[in-house]
């Protein structure tokens, strides 16, 4: 009686888990190819002086995508829901969306401190 059920439950459950989350997941991370606030700063740092000194220079370049992380961490957090949703109930669709909205997410993160396009 109890194995018939947890199966029912589980049958229940596997109808109930769609991949909504994981899609809207890619939808965000998809949003940063189309949109894009970036703000980059470059310092310069300049040492010794004439006289046979030689003068030195150093740059540094920093980049920061306003719409590329926010939606970077939103997508792989949904991502990692769809994942872990369907994992439980053995939606393979579910997780297979999962796992590929993690990856933009990951990706969309990194981008938006880097100097990528």
């Amino acid at each position: 009686m109890a194995d018939a059920l947890d199966e029912d439950l589980k049958q229940i459950a596997r109808g109930k888990v769609n991949t909504v989350m994981p899609v809207m997941g890619l939808a965000v991370g998809l949003v940063p190819f189309a949109l894009s606030f970036r703000s980059t700063h470059q310092s310069t740092v300049r040492t010794g002086e004439g006289d046979g000194m030689v003068i030195e220079s150093v740059t540094r370049k920093t980049a920061f995508d306003y719409v590329a992380v926010p939606c970077g961490a939103v997508a792989f957090v949904l991502g990692l829901v769809g994942l872990v949703r369907g994992f439980r109930v053995r939606k393979y669709e579910v997780m297979v969306f999962g796992v590929v909205a993690m990856g933009l997410g990951l990706y969309q993160g990194v981008r938006g401190f880097l100097f990528l396009p």
